[in-house]
C-alpha cells in the first residue's frame, strides 16, 4: 500500500510538470513563465553549496590531474549514476574528498560551458524561442530521469564512496535542471532581456554558490 501511494505521488508530480510544460509551449507569446512543479528533494539537492578547495579550483580551470567522476548527467539520457563505473580505492576520507572536490570543479566548468554555448547560438528572438523550446524538452527528459534515480537512491545501500558519489550525481543533476529552468524564465521575457542578464552575470549557472571564494 505504501509503495502504491508513493508511485501514485510520483506520477502526480510528473503529470503536473508535463501539464505546465504543455501550457508553456502554447502560442501565448514569449512572456509566459511556466509554473514548474519540481519535487522538494530536487530543490534541496540543487541548493547544495560547493566548497572551494585547491582540487576544486584546479579542476574548474582544467589544470587538475586528480581523478574525477563521470556523473553521466551530460549524456543524452541525463542519467545520474548511483555507483561509479570505476571503483575509488579509499585509503582514507581525504582521498575520497579530493576526488569529490575535483569532480565539483569539473562539473561547474561543464555547466558554464553549456551556458556559454547556448549564448553563442542566441542571435535574435527567433533563435531564442527555438532554444527555449529545446531547453523545455530537455528539462522534461532530465526531470523524469532525475526523479527515477532519486527514488532509487532512497533505497541504496553500499560503501561510503558509493553513497557519496550517488549523492553528488543527484546534486549536480538537480543544479542543471534548476539552472536551465531559471534561464528559460529569463529567455521567455525576450532575447534582449536574456542578453542583458547574461552580460550582467545574473543567470543561475553564472552565480552558483561556492563557499570560500
Amino acid at each position: 500500500m505504501v509503495c502504491s501511494a508513493k508511485l501514485h505521488r510520483q506520477q502526480q508530480n510528473r503529470d503536473a510538470y508535463r501539464h505546465s510544460l504543455l501550457n508553456s509551449l502554447l502560442p501565448a507569446g514569449p512572456h509566459v513563465n511556466p509554473a514548474y512543479h519540481f519535487p522538494a528533494s530536487l530543490h534541496r539537492r540543487a541548493a547544495y553549496k560547493i566548497r572551494s578547495t585547491s582540487h576544486f579550483t584546479n579542476a574548474y580551470h582544467g589544470l587538475s590531474s586528480a581523478q574525477t567522476l563521470s556523473l553521466r548527467i551530460w549524456e543524452p539520457r541525463y542519467q545520474p549514476i548511483i555507483s561509479p563505473e570505476t571503483t575509488i580505492y579509499d585509503n582514507g576520507s581525504t582521498l575520497l574528498l579530493d576526488v569529490l572536490h575535483s569532480t565539483n570543479g569539473e562539473q561547474l566548468r561543464l555547466l558554464e560551458k553549456q551556458g556559454h554555448n547556448r549564448h553563442k547560438l542566441t542571435i535574435d528572438d527567433i533563435s531564442n524561442r527555438d532554444l527555449v523550446q529545446g531547453m523545455l524538452e530537455e528539462i522534461d527528459v532530465r526531470l523524469a530521469s532525475w526523479i527515477l534515480h532519486d527514488d532509487k537512491f532512497e533505497h541504496l545501500e553500499g560503501l561510503e564512496w558509493e553513497i557519496m558519489t550517488g549523492e553528488l550525481a543527484l546534486e549536480w543533476g538537480a543544479k542543471v535542471i534548476y539552472c536551465m529552468r531559471d534561464e528559460v524564465r529569463v529567455r521567455q521575457l525576450g532575447c534582449a532581456s536574456y542578453l542583458e542578464a547574461y552580460e550582467c552575470g545574473r543567470l543561475g549557472w553564472q552565480s552558483i554558490d561556492v563557499i570560500g571564494q
